[in-house]
């Protein structure tokens, strides 16, 4: 009897430690998902203009893994997913229209990858954690924090360009390294013709940056948007060229240099300078002072950027040596241009 016991035990020890084997190399040859994939929230925003829309940003922290997942966000009954878009290894974007959340409750955000309830990111967020804006772009990270204040199309100079002005308000500096743009947010192209203001492209903290680029856009359709910084943040947002455009106005600004006098002829001598972002026209001319009744000129153009004189006729026997006179010139848009100097 003693050793059938004996036996039966050494038959279930046995079978405990097979099967401890079994599970440790099952283990080591299918290591889980979850070892594999790490992900984490780089940045949540809002953007509430048109409409209600998440926008969320992932770090995948084993940038070797290829990613292709969804986004949930969930409050109380409500669902709403949306597809990752990644940009580069490592990092991916997701856009959840979300009409109905309630702005005064929090909600959950969860990333599954498509595998079979294999979820990898759980997490409840409350609306003070994140920013909204018209916009909707916000990151944050090592005392910086920016946000996407404007976004403008215009037209300048027959150039369509496009405005970008972005706010630190955080503790920290920031510089800007890279913008991308595209008409979706999977497929952002480097752009090359960008120009900075201030021009090291610095961001300071509790300052804006202004970003222009040059860039042929179409009406009516949405871009999308990625600005990168030496530190390592990723701003991404979109916004569609709307019924808000304008065209940039351009401007008539004429400088006159100087004027001189012809007692003997009558002729006032106007020196200009063309000192705006258009060509001016000169149609009419009021000149005042002394016994000045009527004044006259050719019609005169001076392009962008130009110089040049226009000559004006007083009427007979008015320019008087030692007297002051006030020339107005008019152009054709109707812009005035005066000086007063002393004959």
């Amino acid at each position: 009897m003693r050793k059938v016991v004996s036996v039966y035990i050494l038959i279930v020890i046995g079978a405990i430690i097979g099967a401890s084997v079994v599970t440790y190399v099952t283990m080591n040859q299918n290591p889980s998902i979850e070892e594999q994939v790490k992900v984490t929230i780089q940045g949540i925003s809002y953007k509430v203009s048109d409409h209600s829309v998440l926008k969320i940003e992932l770090l995948n922290d084993v940038p070797e893994k290829n990613l292709e997942g969804k986004v949930i966000v969930s409050q109380d009954e409500n669902q709403w997913t949306s597809d990752v878009n990644w940009y580069y290894t490592g990092y991916g974007e997701a856009e959840v229209l979300c009409d109905s959340i309630d702005e005064t409750k929090s909600f959950r955000v969860s990333y599954n990858e498509n595998y079979p309830t294999a979820t990898f990111l759980d997490r409840i967020i409350e609306w003070n954690e994140i920013t909204i804006s018209p916009q909707g772009s916000s990151v944050s990270q090592a005392g910086a924090f920016i946000t996407v204040e404007n976004v403008r199309f215009y037209v300048h100079e027959q150039t369509q360009r496009i405005e970008i002005i972005l706010r630190n308000s955080g503790t920290s500096d920031s510089k800007v390294a890279e913008v991308y743009m595209g008409t979706s947010s999977s497929n952002l192209a480097l752009q090359s013709n960008v120009v900075y203001n201030p021009s090291s492209q610095i961001v300071k903290a509790g300052s804006t940056l202004n970003i222009t680029l040059t860039y042929s856009w179409t009406s009516g359709t949405r871009y999308y948007f990625k600005v990168v910084t030496e530190e390592g943040l990723s701003i991404p947002f979109s916004e569609e060229v709307g019924s808000l455009t304008f065209t940039f106005m351009e401007t008539e600004e004429l400088k006159i240099t100087s004027v001189s006098f012809n007692t003997a002829n009558d002729v006032i001598t106007v020196n200009l300078q063309n000192t705006g972002t258009t060509d001016v026209i000169i149609s009419s001319v009021t000149v005042t002072g002394g016994n000045v009744t009527s004044a006259s000129l050719t019609t005169t153009t001076f392009t962008k950027g130009g110089s040049g004189t226009i000559a004006v006729n007083a009427s007979t026997n008015t320019i008087m040596a030692g007297t002051s006179y006030n020339v107005e010139l008019l152009s054709t848009k109707g812009n005035k241009f005066s000086y007063t100097a002393t004959a």
